[in-house]
């Protein structure tokens, strides 16, 4: 779940909060006929922004936090992190391309648990034609700097409106492309899907 909620300050600066709550459920990862299922570690994504809906090129920047939030300790860090963050969006014609990228490090947490010195980009491109529908490409690269290990996987999908009640809906759905990887942890393929409620003014 990736709620993203903004709050306008005034008519020149608006903060973004964005979370990811990834609600997980595993097999045969942590070993032979082994399963994790449950909540993992949360991500907070603070941004401050210009406030222009007509700026063609807009930005923002903040901070990154992720909670040890995890019910199982298979499936999280058990480790405070924080970091910067920024991102950039263009729109043109229909066209939005954009992206997404923040450095974070463990300040806090279990001892025995590996500390975190991680990046993470996220490019994206964007095409919606007059009808809302639309086609994306997501990519997101991950590098771990203590381990020297990175991960980039590439997600294109197509995007439809819809209407329920009274409120929009946009459904999406498509492949995922594992196509960095560190040996014996790629992935052959896999598939992406998603719910996005709308604003009720878009």
């Amino acid at each position: 779940m990736q709620p993203t909620i903004p709050f306008n300050f005034n008519d020149n600066l608006s903060l973004i909060l964005r979370l990811t709550v990834p609600l997980l459920a595993q097999y045969n990862i942590t070993g032979s006929a082994e399963k994790e299922i449950g909540l993992s570690d949360i991500v907070s994504t603070f941004l401050l922004r210009p406030t222009s809906d007509k700026a063609k090129l807009q930005w923002a920047v903040g901070s990154v936090m992720i909670f040890p939030s995890g019910t199982d300790p298979k499936i999280s860090s058990e480790k405070f992190s924080i970091g910067p963050t920024a991102a950039i969006i263009k729109r043109t014609n229909g066209l939005t391309i954009g992206a997404l990228a923040y450095q974070i490090w463990s300040v806090a947490g279990e001892r025995s648990r590996a500390d975190i010195n991680r990046f993470f980009l996220f490019p994206f491109l964007i095409y919606n034609w007059k009808t809302g529908s639309g086609f994306r490409v997501n990519m997101e690269y991950t590098r771990n700097w203590d381990s020297k290990n990175s991960f980039f996987w590439v997600t294109p999908f197509l995007t439809a409106l819809t209407i329920i009640g009274k409120r929009k809906l946009q459904i999406g759905i498509g492949p995922r492309f594992n196509l960095v990887a560190p040996n014996g942890s790629r992935a052959n393929w896999g598939i992406r899907s998603s719910i996005t409620l709308l604003p009720k003014n878009r």
